[in-house]
């Protein structure tokens, strides 16, 4: 009973409708206009000028667009995500709703630009959640200690479980592995505490076996 809008860059889009079309037929899908292409992200000041024109470009349709909205979910925390929705909460009047995954000062990082732009966007970012956001939804209970931590009201946060759903395996299927993780290979993203875990299982179960599926560093 709800009308649902997404808002996309150009290559979101596509992936969203190559994947998902039948799911998402009675959704509205904008896409925004998109100079440098997410996949030429191989230099600092070409991340910037990515995230810039994301951030550009999403607030710029959204406060042009004569649309009210009941509802806006931010999709992420990070400044791309939320300041768009921010705009959608200011000049349509909508209820904003953040998802907060983690946290990147939190996270073990080494000393560069990119690591120390990264968490300053964060803490604005978080003073602005503080400021304008209705509910909050984060997935697990450090997050939500940590929001805590910078000053965000416990009735705004919400506590979930994310998941999806199991496809029903086909009869004769076998299973060649007991556990997957699918994600960029690079540290933030828990792969080398993947493979502590994984010899620790592998002290009661020595036959376990785990697939690795990503790309990185």
């Amino acid at each position: 009973n709800h009308q649902l809008t997404l808002l996309l860059p150009t290559s979101g889009g596509v992936f969203v409708r190559d994947n998902f079309a039948e799911e998402l037929k009675s959704a509205k899908i904008w896409t925004t206009l998109e100079i440098v292409h997410f996949s030429k992200l191989t230099s600092l000041p070409a991340i910037i000028l990515a995230y810039l024109q994301r951030t550009f470009f999403s607030s710029f349709q959204i406060i042009l667009t004569p649309e009210k909205y009941d509802v806006v979910i931010a999709s992420s925390h990070f400044l791309y995500d939320l300041l768009p929705a921010i705009g959608a909460r200011i000049f349509r009047g909508a209820k904003l709703v953040v998802y907060v995954y983690h946290l990147v000062y939190e996270q073990k990082r080494g000393r560069s630009l990119r690591n120390y732009l990264s968490a300053l966007g964060e803490r604005l970012s978080l003073i602005l959640i503080g400021k304008t956001a209705s509910i909050v939804f984060t997935d697990n209970q450090d997050t939500h200690s940590s929001l805590l931590g910078q000053g965000l009201q416990n009735d705004k946060i919400r506590l979930i479980h994310v998941g999806i759903k199991r496809p029903k395996l086909t009869s004769g299927t076998v299973k060649e592995y007991d556990l997957c993780f699918l994600g960029r290979l690079v540290r933030q993203k828990g792969v080398w505490d993947l493979l502590d875990v994984y010899e620790f299982i592998r002290k009661d179960v020595p036959e376990i076996k785990l697939v690795i599926l990503g790309q990185g560093d």
